[in-house]
């Protein structure tokens, strides 16, 4: 009769990951954000393209504090 074993919790903050697999995960959640930030841009050049008060709003949004 084979034996029934439970599968182990692994931890994984106790593992210690080589550069390029942080790397790889940095990589794929910087893009992420890049995806995710199509609408905003677009949106921004939107403003900015419908006249001089749409460009002012824009470059206001891109100037401040969280932006920067």
């Amino acid at each position: 009769m084979p034996s029934k074993r439970r599968p182990v919790f692994l931890n994984l903050l106790q593992f210690r990951f080589p550069i390029p697999a942080i790397m790889s995960i940095v990589h794929r959640g910087s893009g992420a954000v890049m995806v995710l930030s199509i609408p905003l841009f677009v949106y921004l050049l939107d403003l900015s393209l419908s006249g001089e008060a749409g460009f002012a709003e824009a470059a206001g949004l891109l100037q401040s504090g969280p932006v920067r």
